[in-house]
């Protein structure tokens, strides 16, 4: 579980309590937590705490808008799965919109956002790999990157605590 590769590793359940934190930290990484959680903003606020001045925050979250969840919705279809935007565990929905308004009100400010574009390599099985699903993915990152809140499969943003929030 990655115990071996860190020198602590604390194990919580971020829905009933907040971890007890020693010292500060130069970074703090919410990969893709925080649509799993029932109140996301105080775990955020509670975690953010403990970062040295100047230090950075990254965050990722799965983008509900993207052309797939719309187009499924468009067909009278909204079904969860075991992974992806449409996560079965997911309690929270972000869009580009809200994402940003969640990070404004939790008292960051956002110093470099970019959209993510789906990973086909990891949807599309093994023996479909090559030229085409090459060429699939180029043209995915590009429209995730032109058109982010349509076809930005997750957002991830670099952030920093307001200095007066």
């Amino acid at each position: 579980m990655g115990r071996d590769k860190c020198q602590e590793m604390i194990v919580v359940d971020l829905d009933r309590e907040l971890p007890s934190l020693n010292g500060e930290f130069d970074v703090i990484v919410y990969g893709d937590i925080l649509e799993h959680l029932k109140d996301p903003e105080m775990v955020f606020r509670h975690c953010n705490r403990h970062l040295k001045p100047g230090g950075a925050i990254i965050v990722s979250v799965p983008n509900f808008a993207h052309a797939w969840v719309r187009l499924n919705v468009l067909m009278g279809r909204l079904e969860y799965a075991e992974r992806g935007i449409l996560d079965r565990t997911h309690l929270r929905f972000f869009t580009l919109k809200s994402f940003r308004e969640f990070l404004s009100k939790a008292g960051v400010d956002v110093e470099k956002l970019v959209a993510v574009p789906a990973p086909l390599f990891l949807a599309v099985p093994e023996r479909y790999h090559g030229m085409w699903l090459r060429a699939g993915h180029w043209l995915n990152a590009a429209l995730a990157r032109g058109w982010s809140t349509v076809f930005g499969y997750q957002f991830v943003a670099v952030a920093r605590k307001r200095s007066n929030p």
